[in-house]
């Protein structure tokens, strides 16, 4: 994945792009629903080989936030793939 990240060509600004062609044209037409949750994941770690990783929890934890969304077509129900 870093060496994806990390790669002059792939900036958050074309992800967001492309995810948002694929989106609207997912969406289009139906009504949605974005049901998301947030999980905190812990990683014990020290101090030198924390690599960037960020505060979690009160502050006294780190590790990573995750935001996973799921898109329900609200008609028919299915989930959508896009």
């Amino acid at each position: 994945m870093n060496r994806f990240l990390g790669h002059g060509k792939v900036t958050a600004e074309r992800i967001v792009a492309s995810w948002g062609t694929s989106t609207i044209a997912a969406v289009e037409g139906r009504h949605v629903l974005a049901i998301q949750d947030t999980s905190e994941i812990h990683l014990n770690t020290t101090p030198e080989r924390r690599r960037g990783l960020g505060e979690i929890g009160k502050g006294n934890n780190h590790g990573v936030l995750l935001h996973p969304l799921l898109a329900v077509d609200a008609n028919d129900g299915p989930v959508l793939d896009f």
